[in-house]
């Protein structure tokens, strides 16, 4: 079976010169948190909540009006329709993302296959909660757990894939010298058809002195279409 024959098309996308302020009304009305960025059929990249947030709001209210292009990742995994389907799942796996752009040979975009497609609906197994956490103590010296970045790793068949494709994620957000700092544990919880449980504390709880993050069903963008 070809990704062709699974994937959804036409696709749902952003034009590069779109302001940042418009594209995240489009990300809360539709309630994702990535949209692909392409120009006549072409992809160019891949813009997400985080990308507006840390790239564009950090420098200001003025920069809500600046081009969705400015802030974008011009990387994305992506891959080919002609492709086998499995080639799509087994980059899904090592990534850990849910959904991935389709790609003529001429480099236009012609679709986008989700995990679900390829395993003929709903993914039957449920995501891997991912936490990296970071050890601090309340006034009163006891120790606690607040939670840096929250991932959901849904192509992933073990506790290890799963941290793995986790680490990957995070350390292209912080890089490795800098993640290492500032996570002091990450945790894994979550398998097919259980419930999701919450981060673990020393003392029971968890201090929400950090907000958590979770990236897009396409992030990580790490790299060009995988050649078959």
């Amino acid at each position: 079976m070809r990704i062709r024959e699974v994937m959804n098309s036409p696709v749902d996308t952003i034009d590069p010169s779109t302001t940042i302020a418009a594209a995240a009304r489009m990300m809360r009305d539709a309630n994702v948190g990535c949209l692909l960025v392409s120009s006549d059929d072409r992809l160019l990249g891949v813009v997400t909540d985080r990308d507006i947030v840390v790239r564009g709001l950090a420098e200001g209210k003025a920069s809500t009006r600046n081009k969705v292009w400015t802030v974008m990742s011009s990387e994305a995994l992506c891959c080919f329709e002609d492709q086998p389907a499995e080639a799509a799942e087994r980059i899904m796996m090592e990534h850990g993302v849910r959904r991935l752009p389709v790609l003529d040979r001429a480099g236009r975009l012609t679709g986008v296959v989700s995990l679900s497609d390829l395993r003929g609906g709903a993914s039957s197994k449920a995501p891997w909660r991912v936490t990296f956490y970071k050890t601090l103590a309340d006034v009163r010296g006891r120790l606690h757990e607040a939670p840096l970045v929250i991932l959901n790793v849904g192509a992933a068949v073990s506790k290890t894939e799963a941290e793995a494709a986790a680490r990957r994620i995070f350390e292209g957000d912080w890089s490795p010298k800098r993640w290492k700092g500032a996570a002091d544990g990450v945790h894994v919880d979550g398998r097919a058809g259980a419930r999701l449980s919450q981060p673990r504390s020393t003392s029971r709880r968890v201090v929400p002195v950090a907000r958590t993050s979770s990236r897009s069903d396409f992030a990580p963008q790490l790299g060009a279409a995988a050649a078959d």
